[in-house]
């Protein structure tokens, strides 16, 4: 008895205590909740032989239902599906896309209730790839400016916003015209011209914003009293005085690292510095004046969600590169990813 007893502590001694996999939850509504989204970040993490140390966990919604359901009902959807995952320690989380501030709008409603269930909080780190942070923008009226040469000149990105917002703002038109009756005979006549002056009267209704994502976060700075008043984003970003709610700051201090990663020449997310949580500020000029820094903005110098007091404590990061909207199939964009990961598993080691 004396001696198993001996040669168990003995094995016990020399046998190393196991590392448990740091879970990567994924979130892509850019591939339609695809598990593949992130195959070239998993194959770059097996290059740098860190593949072994994580357990990559794909989350997926119901990518037709996203587009008829505002965001509250996304947010909810989101935790029943992150609820139901089987992983044991603070995850990384990476979302695409509207999938990234879907990720991040989850977080900082539910943080809190995660931990009373689980008894652990989520995140130990959000990635946001590319993701409408400070919201997608309304294009003021006037679309054309003076070149140097005293002619008018349309720009290419302003064409490139008011195109794609046309087509989004028909899009979510048609499919409520079609669920509600409304307007059903006039959208398909209507296609060949510009709805954008309708967008604010309809968007920022109460029944659309509880209805379609899109109208959640649609930021028109040309209508700023009324988006403050009306538009989801703005209570949830904490734009609003005073504050929407300080839940929001507590839960998103649970997550130890933030990165934001803009592509500079995304013309889906418009305007592109709105991944990195900048964006317009004023509408002074045609298209408002854009913020280029964190440090300029009013989330960073009110600290409107704590975010601010994280990235003066180094728990926030930027990167921004030129690789269109689905960059995270970018090699570029998923070696910066890769940095990240291994920033994340580094801190998991020393808890």
């Amino acid at each position: 008895m004396f001696l198993r007893n001996f040669f168990l502590g003995a094995l016990i001694l020399v046998t190393p205590v196991l590392q448990a996999l740091l879970p990567v939850l994924t979130l892509s509504e850019a591939d339609n909740f695809d598990e593949n989204s992130f195959s070239l970040v998993k194959k770059l993490c097996k290059k740098e032989k860190i593949l072994d140390e994580l357990s990559f966990i794909n989350l997926s919604l119901d990518s037709k239902a996203i587009c008829e359901k505002g965001l509250p009902s996304i947010i909810e959807d989101l935790n029943t599906e992150i609820i139901n995952k089987e992983f044991s320690t603070p995850a990384i989380g990476i979302g695409s896309s509207q999938a990234a501030l879907f990720f991040r709008l989850w977080a900082q409603h539910h943080a809190q209730t995660f931990f009373d269930k689980k008894k652990f909080y989520p995140l130990i780190q959000l990635i946001s790839v590319c993701g409408m942070q400070s919201g997608y923008y309304g294009i003021p009226a006037k679309k054309t400016h003076i070149n140097k040469n005293g002619k008018i000149d349309e720009s290419e990105i302003e064409k490139g916003c008011a195109k794609n917002h046309d087509l989004e703002f028909k899009k979510m038109l048609s499919q409520y015209s079609s669920t509600l009756g409304y307007f059903s005979s006039l959208i398909n006549k209507l296609t060949t011209y510009s709805l954008l002056p309708l967008a604010k009267t309809i968007l920022y209704k109460k029944e659309i914003q509880e209805k379609y994502s899109f109208a959640g976060y649609w930021k028109d700075l040309a209508s700023k009293d009324s988006y403050l008043k009306n538009c989801l984003l703005a209570k949830y970003n904490n734009e609003i005085d005073p504050l929407s709610d300080e839940l929001f700051k507590t839960n998103l201090k649970t997550i130890q690292l933030l990165h934001f990663i803009g592509s500079s020449d995304d013309h889906i997310v418009l305007p592109w510095d709105s991944s990195i949580f900048c964006g317009f500020e004023t509408p002074v000029t045609d298209l408002g004046d854009i913020v280029k820094t964190f440090k300029q903005t009013d989330q960073y110098k009110k600290d409107l969600l704590g975010l601010g007091t994280m990235l003066d404590a180094d728990r926030i990061s930027f990167s921004v590169l030129s690789a269109g909207h689905e960059c995270h199939k970018n090699e570029a964009v998923a070696q910066d990813i890769v940095a990240n990961i291994k920033k994340a598993l580094l801190l998991s080691k020393k808890k």
